[in-house]
């Protein structure tokens, strides 16, 4: 009778276990995450990137961003071939908690930008100011330059 008992047990257990992990399964925020790859591709189509270099040395986004990588799981960027021009990609996937951090690091980036572009070349401080800076779940996400909100859109769209 104990077996039969500790054997119910263990099965209801299992059960009502597995239950739970179903049911927050389809809470959990990353449910519909398209992968960064994606969403970077959803930009790089609506917007002019020819005069933007892909970049993936973790290093410069700490250098840019100062964003270390205890803050995030990935990024995907591309900046601008030359330090006179301001189109650039930038989505970070922040660690869980982490997202304050890497909103703060793109946002004083960006902030810095106008403030130089400001008296520099009024063009690019243009492109700036329509800058596109925005998250989405777990990701933090700035889009500077021609096509920034159609972009925008598309990478939204990714999420649906």
């Amino acid at each position: 009778m104990r077996k039969a008992i500790l054997f119910l047990s263990a099965f209801l257990l299992l059960f009502a276990c597995g239950c739970t992990k179903n049911d927050n399964a389809s809470d959990d925020k990353g449910s519909n995450d398209p992968g960064i790859e994606k969403l970077y591709e959803a930009a790089k189509q609506n917007m002019d990137t020819e005069i933007m270099t892909d970049e993936s040395d973790p290093e410069m986004i700490n250098t840019f961003f100062e964003i270390t990588k205890d803050n995030y799981e990935e990024f995907k960027f591309a900046m601008p071939n030359t330090n006179i021009q301001v189109s650039q990609i930038v989505i970070v996937k922040a660690k869980d908690g982490n997202l304050d951090a890497v909103k703060k690091g793109i946002k004083s980036y960006l902030d810095n930008n106008l403030e130089i572009f400001s008296s520099y070349l009024p063009d690019q401080y243009e492109l700036l100011k329509k800058a596109e800076f925005f998250e989405k779940d777990n990701y933090s996400i700035l889009l500077v330059g021609e096509g920034a909100d159609k972009a925008k859109d598309a990478v939204l769209n990714a999420f649906k």
